[in-house]
């Protein structure tokens, strides 16, 4: 809207010309009309920056929701299956899979553990056939035992020592067996189970090379057609799923864990109870001991030896 002129402007005005008059008018309209459309640019524009700061909020937060659902979601279902990796069983709900068997009258013989003098010499003389040697040495002693032992009676009682663990752990296996025996398996993670299955193959490659023969004739040799084998496959390896599902449920309940020192003290044993080398070692096996360990699962291997000697204790020996 223009500018209302005042009394003092019509007299000014009445002083010019017709039309220098009409040439400030038109000037005066022209600077009323810049001004209100430069004002309404300026209202459209905070309308419209009032918009997209609304818009962009609630981009934002429906974005902040869908990510948080996500992020949640997916921690929901590792934390749940452990599928994370596929032959881990940390992390799970095992309730939720399996309905574990009670652990509370096991029992075992107690000559099961029994180490007997006769059991030292032989398991002293496979170490030695293993390493190439053919007499117990001071130096073959120091090298197997980290300089800990020096003579043969010192040697003899950790050889002893280790056998009588391994008896032990033997009957906690056995143990854990009986449990997971007795135990009902619910549901079968699908992941685990293909890595189990994987494995079992791998198995029985591994046994078809040592014979010189390809897997289907070994089948053949077993009485196993293609159908039968894959069936046996797969039974086992829900077996093998279901032992790892009882042995972390047991593990859980009774705040059992493999610590890292835990896990290289056992990798120690392992180590001596070759008798080989880590050169002598690598030759057989293709690979370190710490490699062939990482290769092989032995952190799962060791884990449920823990367990296994959990059951040992808490049973009774007959």
């Amino acid at each position: 809207m223009a500018k209302k002129v005042s009394r003092k402007e019509e007299e000014e005005l009445k002083k010019l010309s017709p039309e220098e008059r009409k040439a400030i008018k038109k000037q005066k309209k022209r600077d009323a009309y810049q001004k209100e459309k430069a004002q309404r640019k300026e209202e459209r524009y905070q309308s419209e920056s009032k918009k997209f700061a609304t818009r962009h909020r609630k981009g934002a937060i429906v974005t902040g929701i869908v990510l948080a659902a996500v992020l949640l979601g997916g921690l929901f279902y590792w934390m749940n299956t452990g599928l994370f990796k596929e032959d881990s069983y940390k992390f799970f709900s095992y309730d939720k899979y399996v309905k574990v068997a009670s652990t509370d009258k096991l029992t075992y013989k107690k000559s099961q553990l029994k180490v007997t003098d006769k059991d030292v010499e032989k398991q002293i003389q496979a170490k030695l056939k293993n390493a190439g040697e053919k007499k117990l040495t001071e130096a073959f002693i120091k090298k197997n035992t980290d300089n800990e032992c020096k003579t043969k009676a010192e040697y003899e009682k950790h050889v002893r020592e280790q056998l009588e663990k391994d008896k032990k752990n033997s009957v906690g296996s056995e143990l854990l067996s009986k449990v997971s025996g007795d135990s009902k398996l619910k549901k079968t993670p699908k992941l685990q189970l293909k890595a189990a299955k994987k494995d079992v193959e791998q198995n029985y490659e591994q046994m078809a090379s040592q014979y010189g023969m390809d897997v289907d004739s070994l089948i053949k040799a077993y009485g196993m057609d293609e159908k039968s084998y894959q069936t046996m496959v797969k039974n086992s390896a829900k077996e093998s799923v279901k032992l790892h599902l009882v042995a972390h449920a047991i593990a859980k309940e009774e705040g059992i864990s493999l610590s890292s020192s835990d896990y290289d003290q056992r990798l120690k044993e392992f180590k001596e109870s070759t008798g080989l080398s880590e050169k002598q070692f690598k030759k057989q096996a293709g690979s370190s001991y710490e490699d062939y360990a990482k290769e092989n699962n032995f952190e799962e291997y060791f884990f449920q030896e823990k367990v296994g000697q959990f059951l040992v204790d808490k049973a009774t020996g007959k």
